[in-house]
């Protein structure tokens, strides 16, 4: 596993303050399980203590060879870094993203 592209950013919701941290990763599998390099997303979530006055790892998910095209995960990458998706449940909001993408790609054809 390689690490492609990284970003973090913090936002915050009610009374807290939360920092995403977000990793594009490539995986590589052996020939007899699949050519070629497959992509996926880790999201890491931690959230500010004010009594300890550090960031506290509070959640993590992640889905690996969701795609084989770069430039379809980097673009499914920064939709998720900006927010136009939240990690809700990472794997649910990637299969409704690869659903989509595939109906663009239908309609364009």
């Amino acid at each position: 596993m390689r690490i492609i592209m990284k970003s973090e950013r913090q936002v915050e919701g009610g009374f807290k303050k939360y920092l995403l941290k977000y990793e594009l990763i490539a995986n590589g599998f052996p020939k007899d399980e699949g050519e070629g390099t497959y992509y996926g997303v880790t999201v890491e979530q931690f959230i500010w203590s004010e009594e300890k006055g550090v960031w506290e790892r509070y959640d993590s998910a992640e889905v690996t060879g969701f795609s084989e095209s770069l430039k379809e995960s980097m673009l499914f990458f920064e939709k998720i870094v900006k927010g136009d998706v939240m990690p809700v449940c990472l794997e649910n909001i990637v299969d409704d993203w690869k659903s989509a993408f595939c109906l663009d790609n239908k309609e364009s054809a």
